[in-house]
């Protein structure tokens, strides 16, 4: 019921400060129902989603909802159909610079070629999906290890003003017992 009327809900279009979020809602929506194993669901929300970006010129949420519907296709059995998608997928991702989706669809075209016994392939194109991986691994390794020295930094500078402030407490107290 929830996800009934989460999904009608979804189909009025709304926009906070000129960002439509209905598109991510229909794709979020499309997660939950294939994660509940109703496919058909999952792909007719993909679609919406799809629909949706490409009115909107939303290049990113059409390249991911392109990735939805390959895992749909997938899960359906029908690699061909799931390639076509994700090669697609891939192409607009790498328009639009994003990796994570690269490495996606990447990921998933890899396992189409599975499916369908081409292992050469398959290995070929998750070696490249392997080296996005790292590499954005890579950077997030590097950000969060920016972020702990700069926590780091603040906790060292945090304990040397609880120090200052101690000390002069004790000054205070030692000049009055004086």
């Amino acid at each position: 019921f929830v996800l009934n009327a989460a999904t009608g809900a979804v189909k009025q279009r709304f926009t906070v400060d000129g960002d439509s979020y209905s598109a991510v809602a229909l794709g979020n929506l499309g997660v939950t129902h294939f994660g509940q194993g109703e496919v058909r669901t999952s792909c007719d929300l993909f679609e919406q989603q799809l629909t949706l970006a490409r009115e909107m010129g939303d290049r990113r949420n059409e390249s991911v909802a392109l990735g939805g519907i390959g895992m749909t296709w997938l899960a359906l059995g029908e690699p061909e159909s799931a390639i076509s998608n994700l090669r697609t997928q891939l192409q607009i991702a790498l328009e639009i610079g994003d990796r994570r989706g690269q490495c996606s669809a990447l990921t998933n075209l890899g396992n189409a070629y599975v499916i369908r016994g081409e292992y050469g392939k398959a290995l070929e194109i998750l070696e490249q999906a392997l080296a996005i991986a790292h590499d954005l691994a890579d950077r997030r390794h590097r950000l969060v290890e920016g972020r702990a020295r700069a926590i780091e930094a603040q906790r060292h500078r945090a304990v040397a003003g609880l120090r200052l402030d101690l000390g002069g407490k004790l000054a205070r107290r030692g000049r009055r017992a004086w």
